[in-house]
């Protein structure tokens, strides 16, 4: 099935609900430990949750978007949500912790984007 084409406006929109999700799990991990984190049901299903909002939103940014940024883990955030989704009984905390730790940056990175307006250039 073909990929319909996104304006500027939809772009933005689903890296703002990638941002929103990436700071709800930085406000669900703030301040505590893996231990603390993997003892607490909830906060593992709210930070389980936004990495699949964060996924299926990667899915949906534009290709073009994407090559641009090549140094951005796009494949392996919308791989991380198919684990979740698809193969929740193989997930292991401590590799979703490992991902929750690169969260600060990755969402610097596309704040810089959107700022930038690099959703709006060419390649």
């Amino acid at each position: 099935m073909a990929r319909r084409s996104v304006s500027h406006d939809e772009a933005s929109r689903r890296l703002d609900h990638r941002i929103d999700a990436m700071c709800r799990i930085e406000e669900d991990v703030a301040d505590i430990t893996f231990k603390q984190f993997a003892g607490d049901r909830r906060r593992v299903d709210a930070v389980l949750w936004n990495l699949q909002v964060i996924g299926e939103a990667v899915r949906l940014i534009p290709e073009e978007l994407r090559e641009r940024h090549p140094h951005l883990p796009w494949r392996l955030m919308r791989s991380l949500r198919n684990v979740i989704v698809h193969q929740y009984e193989q997930i292991r905390l401590d590799l979703v912790w490992e991902a929750v730790k690169t969260i600060p940056q990755l969402r610097a990175d596309l704040q810089h984007i959107l700022r930038a307006g690099e959703d709006e250039k060419g390649p």
